[in-house]
């Protein structure tokens, strides 16, 4: 350690002194680029002087860090502001949209069904009739004035249940009805109470029937709809060929021939809700072309929910008899009263014949009676002339014996879409013959 002895100091004043670390390194610098070396300043005073302080001068270093310092809290800052613009404006959009729907309501359009707590993929519950204690419980916030609804005309009828045509409000928005014929039974009043729970726990979709309100409070019980002026998708695919269906509902008919992408469409939008009730764990039970109704612009939605059920398990089983729609439903419903989605995925296949043959009854010249023993035996119906072997194999891969064998919802909609998306002809209509795809059931 070296050791500098100073000499001949002043007793009352202070001294400033800079040592530098000086080597090879730092000589050369200082004689080629100028650069000096770095140094420290330390201060000593002599008896009689006042206090000095010692300074270290900032270096290079120093300064290049606050510099980035101050960089990164300047882009935080940015950052910050930005969210908190994203954000304000999100809740101003969410308190516009708010505001016009409070303003609809008190104009008297029609009401705006929410539902507390609807989760998207949560379980629905069904609620036996008997958890119902009134009336209240079942209605709550869906409940319509029923003097503000007006019948205008009956649409249709079936066993138990009919659907008319209605005026609601003071704005005169076109509505359908479903109430219950004279002759009902209470267990035909509990699934239509089933029916009214099940779209209750519905968020509205764009392919799904979507719930208005009800009026239960006293007899008839009422379940109000939005009104879809072309009925059910089996009448406007047989009209579309120019037959008459009297158990079609529409008050309009197609006004031009189909097309193979109108029938793509119907397929891919019958999936499309399916998979949404799919995702809300309802199954359905009944899908088939009469059960899917048509509005304007072509556009189809899963309707009839009286025989749905939401799962609180992975399996339903059928405990009670029910009128069954044999032709559509798969081995497991048939033989153990078992129904799951794959269930429906099953139905859907049927839906895709129905669909795809323009009004076809599915097993044509079979007798429902029959349907099972054939399904033991492997049976399956074969593939239409008109229909692609890419077409078909979907409907096939729906038809699996196997449940946990068959496609997701999710599946046949990417695989519809993208037949839909291809340029290429899976439903070649110029071989479509007529006379051969007119066996039209009575609905059994």
């Amino acid at each position: 350690m070296a050791q500098v002895i100073v000499a001949d100091l002043s007793p009352f004043g202070y001294y400033s002194f800079k040592i530098y670390a000086k080597n090879r390194v730092s000589e050369v610098a200082e004689r080629r680029h100028k650069v000096e070396g770095n140094f420290i300043a330390i201060v000593v005073r002599t008896t009689g002087s006042i206090p000095a302080t010692t300074t270290i001068p900032k270096t290079e270093a120093d300064s290049k860090t606050t510099m980035y310092l101050n960089i990164v809290y300047g882009f935080a800052g940015i950052v910050g502001l930005l969210i908190v613009l994203i954000v304000s404006f999100a809740c101003y959009k969410i308190f516009k949209r708010w505001r016009s729907r409070q303003e609809e309501v008190k104009q008297n359009k029609l009401p705006v069904t929410r539902e507390s707590g609807v989760r998207v993929y949560d379980d629905v519950t069904m609620l036996s009739m008997a958890a119902y204690q009134n009336v209240d419980d079942i209605c709550d916030s869906f409940n319509l004035d029923r003097d503000q609804i007006t019948l205008v005309k009956l649409l249709g009828t079936g066993n138990f249940g009919q659907v008319s045509k209605a005026i609601y409000g003071a704005s005169h928005s076109e509505v359908a009805v479903k109430s219950l014929q004279d002759n009902a039974s209470q267990k035909d009043l509990q699934d239509m109470l089933s029916e009214l729970d099940v779209m209750k726990s519905l968020q509205p979709h764009p392919h799904v029937v979507r719930l208005i309100g009800c009026c239960i409070e006293k007899e008839p019980t009422l379940i109000v709809l939005e009104y879809l002026p072309y009925g059910d998708l089996l009448g406007y695919l047989r009209k579309s060929r120019g037959h008459d269906d009297t158990y079609n509902t529409g008050e309009k008919r197609p006004n031009s021939r189909l097309t193979e992408k109108d029938l793509l469409t119907f397929a891919w939008m019958i999936a499309d809700g399916m998979s949404y009730l799919a995702a809300m764990r309802v199954i359905h039970r009944d899908l088939a072309a009469r059960n899917v109704l048509v509005g304007e612009n072509k556009v189809c939605k899963i309707s009839d929910f009286g025989l749905a059920r939401g799962l609180e398990e992975d399996i339903y089983t059928r405990r009670t008899q029910a009128r069954l729609p044999v032709k559509w439903m798969p081995p497991e419903s048939l033989f153990y009263g078992e129904s799951t989605t794959m269930s429906d995925v099953w139905s859907y296949g049927i839906v895709m014949w129905e669909v795809f043959t323009i009004g076809e009854s599915p097993y044509p010249g079979v007798p429902s009676r029959q349907v099972a023993g054939l399904l033991q035996t492997g049976y399956r119906m074969s593939r239409p002339r008109h229909i692609s072997a890419e077409l078909y194999s979907i409907m096939t891969e729906c038809w699996e014996e196997q449940p946990q064998k068959r496609p997701t919802f999710q599946w046949l909609c990417s695989a519809v879409r993208r037949l839909l998306d291809d340029h290429k002809t899976y439903v070649n209509l110029e071989v479509y013959d007529d006379k051969d795809y007119v066996n039209f059931d009575v609905v059994t």
